[in-house]
């Protein structure tokens, strides 16, 4: 299949399973929520938080082989492939053995350690139900993942991603239905990610038949994992410190549920970009590893699409966030979730961990993990220290300040690294690239401070919701043809021109 095809298919199903689960997932919650009350949905919020954690086992051996395996299938070299995936299985199932360990720990441990009416053995079961799709995962499957996605195939992995979550939300909500316990619902969720495991087995022994464990394993290609877990564990700090600061230091759980139900609106946008973006990541590790030259082009383009989809997509969200909680929270009465100041906070987080994701890409491509570890520890540190001191005087708007000092920190030390190092060219221009669109999104912001937007049903947002976008994104690419001309219109001229030959105009 060509590389365009495949980018087009993890186009369609990432974005695709996106939007699903942004549905989806704004349905989930509001259940659990009228159901359970805002405690339980807060201390699911704090347990999914803490498994982000216990997933950095795996995080450096994942992102480690993903890059080693860019090298190899470019070189379309199967027996060193197989030589790299057979190191990985060895540590997968390392990493699988420590998880379980985790998961006992945090069972026992958590229930005792923070402040809540629920009943410490539904707490516990909860944990442990929790952690089974990971767990499987790091058994049997773990390892095909990455070769699927390093080999443009991620749209197989959205797919049954996509269909793995359909089926434990209709359980969910079945079972919330139904007057079902909230352990009953964890354990059907659980069985779910049995059939994940089933799948992944055939779909391997009819497309990669030739895909082995049993290789020499080349360990020294996945050496780098432990450098690779100490930058992982810093983008874990900078999205999830903030609700473990809240539980352990805030103590109100009230006050994750309020945190979750933004973020989970902010994230769902983030996920978006991510799909978009990452359908053609394969094609960069790749091209990287085999052109340097033809790279750096690739990377300007990049970096201005990047800032254009996801200014125009969380402009989008940040005027909308708020009509939407004014419908989704109607009806709850233990806490008030609108807060006029949030959506600005979550948005200058989102908006900064964006603007880093070019230089990082760069980095990664170049393995640069070992070199680039003690930054990484800096920004970790900013992030801990700024949130507990700011919880303390500022509540949930302190947790949202340390992060964002800390991402500011880390984004410009970014540019610095990667413009001088393998984009041969000034900081000064990725920098300024994202100050202008930052002046965009203010001017969106401006507007929409005078245009009130108060949809008195989801019907009514929704088409309003729509023409939001649409109006957004029109502004966005008019904005980005004026500031980025010279960058754009080739690419765009290329696109129309292969359109045109398909079509034989």
């Amino acid at each position: 299949m060509r590389r365009s095809k495949k980018s087009l298919y993890n186009l369609i199903f990432g974005v695709g399973n996106q939007l699903v689960v942004l549905c989806v997932g704004l349905i989930v919650p509001k259940f659990f929520i009228m159901s359970y009350g805002s405690e339980i949905n807060g201390l699911q919020s704090s347990i999914a938080y803490i498994y982000t954690y216990i997933a950095l086992l795996e995080a450096g051996i994942g992102t480690a082989t993903l890059q080693a395996l860019f090298g190899t299938l470019g070189r379309e070299n199967k027996e060193e492939t197989n030589a790299i995936l057979s190191a990985t299985n060895i540590q997968y199932k390392k990493i699988a053995m420590m998880y379980a360990v985790c998961m006992l720990i945090f069972a026992f441990v958590y229930p005792n350690t923070i402040t809540t009416s629920i009943n410490k053995v539904t707490i516990s079961l909860m944990v442990l139900l929790s952690g089974v799709s990971s767990l499987l995962s790091f058994l049997f499957c773990g390892k095909f993942v990455v070769l699927l996605q390093a080999d443009g195939r991620s749209y197989i992995v959205s797919f049954i991603g996509l269909v793995n979550y359909l089926l434990m939300n209709t359980i969910k909500i079945v079972f919330i239905i139904k007057g079902y316990s909230i352990i009953s619902i964890y354990i059907g969720a659980a069985l779910v990610s049995f059939a994940v495991v089933i799948f992944y087995y055939f779909y391997r022994r009819k497309y990669y038949n030739w895909v082995s464990y049993q290789e020499k394993p080349k360990m020294e290609a996945i050496a780098q994992s432990k450098n690779v877990l100490v930058h992982q564990i810093a983008n874990i700090v900078c999205n999830s410190t903030d609700v473990l600061v809240l539980t352990y230091v805030a103590r109100d759980l009230k006050l994750v549920s309020i945190y979750n139900l933004y973020i989970m609106v902010f994230d769902a946008v983030k996920s978006i970009i991510a799909n978009i973006f990452s359908s053609v990541q394969f094609i960069m590790g790749q091209t990287y590893n085999k052109d340097i030259e033809l790279y750096r082009k690739y990377h300007q383009i990049y970096e201005v699409c990047d800032f254009a989809v996801s200014f125009s997509l969380y402009s989008t969200a940040y005027v909308l966030v708020l009509p939407f909680m004014k419908i989704y929270t109607k009806g709850i009465q233990d806490i008030n979730y609108i807060d006029p100041y949030l959506p600005l906070l979550f948005v200058t987080v989102k908006l900064l961990t964006s603007a880093r994701e070019p230089a990082a890409l760069v980095i990664n491509y170049a393995g640069h993990f070992k070199k680039t570890q003690n930054r990484a520890v800096i920004e970790t540190i900013i992030n801990v220290i700024v949130s507990i001191v700011g919880v303390y005087f500022c509540g949930i708007y302190g947790v949202l300040i340390g992060t964002i000092v800390a991402l500011l920190y880390r984004t410009i030390d970014m540019y610095l690294y990667s413009s001088r190092r393998f984009l041969k060219r000034s900081p000064w221009q990725s920098i300024k690239q994202w100050g202008v669109y930052l002046l965009g999104f203010l001017i969106v912001a401006h507007i929409f401070s005078i245009i009130k937007i108060e949809p008195r049903g989801y019907i009514e947002f929704f088409g309003i919701a729509i023409l939001v976008c649409v109006g957004i994104s029109m502004f966005y690419i008019v904005y980005t043809f004026i500031f980025n001309y010279r960058i754009v219109w080739p690419v765009t001229k290329q696109v129309v021109r292969k359109l045109k030959e398909k079509r034989g105009v």
